[in-house]
């Protein structure tokens, strides 16, 4: 049995390295449910509207701007949502 404490040992030491470097990195943020398909969907759009805007769309620079920050803007509140939902608990 010598064998599968090491292991289960081993796996709980990387488990707490993983932490510890999510920690150090500002930690990283899953996404789950709906928001997991609008922002790589939104993500894309926002590449494709900079490629056209590159290549052949002629807008104005304060719409572009404009654009820009609401993809930027949208993003963020998709990924960091300004509130958390409330843990149910049990009465």
């Amino acid at each position: 049995m010598e064998p599968d404490k090491n292991q289960e040992e081993l796996e709980k030491d990387i488990k707490e390295a993983q932490r510890i470097a999510d920690e150090a990195e500002g930690g990283t943020r899953h996404v789950t449910g709906w928001s997991s398909w609008i922002v790589p969907v939104l993500a894309l759009s926002w590449s494709l509207f900079q490629l056209s805007v590159a290549s052949w769309l002629l807008m104005d620079s304060t719409y572009i701007r404009s654009i820009h920050l609401a993809f930027a803007m949208s993003l963020v509140f998709f990924t960091h949502p300004a509130f958390k939902k409330q843990k149910k608990t049990r009465s």
